[in-house]
């Protein structure tokens, strides 16, 4: 099956220094996104290009047990960074290959984030949606600590 791209935009009230922060830093994410998200382990220096990051998931609540990815882009001038799946998640049952960009760009006193998922399916429909529903609760999740914690 051919390669598709999802992109979807999402306006959060963070600016967008802070929120790219947030971004770099994987053990925020375990401490906004719980019991969602149960660790972060990170093999190499976080966000470089080359690091590995796996997040561990409560599987009761996801449907699998963790991700890992590995940071293919990193451009801190465009808030740009990439990573590639290299094992779990839907990967190997649904998707054939998962990578995503994410680019924090101002918006007036917060930000928009630009998240661009590119996959291969393994087969016919799979669970883009849920990819898309849970990246948005992530980074709506990562907002509301990121307020709650000025």
């Amino acid at each position: 099956m051919a390669p598709s791209t999802v992109t979807k935009e999402l306006p959060l009230a963070i600016p967008a220094p802070k929120l790219w922060a947030a971004i770099m830093d994987a053990q925020l994410l375990a401490k906004a996104v719980k019991p969602v998200v149960t660790s972060v382990e990170v093999e190499g220096r976080d966000g470089a290009i080359g690091s590995i990051r796996t997040v561990n998931f409560n599987a009761e609540i996801v449907g699998f047990p963790y991700i890992k990815e590995k940071v293919t882009i990193l451009d801190e001038s465009s808030m740009t960074i990439g990573a590639s799946l290299i094992e779990g998640g839907y990967l190997g049952s649904q998707l054939k290959s998962h990578s995503a960009t994410i680019t924090v760009k101002p918006n007036g006193q917060g930000s928009v984030m630009v998240w661009v998922l590119t996959y291969e399916p393994l087969i016919e429909n799979p669970n883009i949606d849920g990819i898309v529903e849970a990246f948005v609760k992530s980074f709506k999740a990562v907002e509301a600590y990121l307020q709650s914690t000025n």
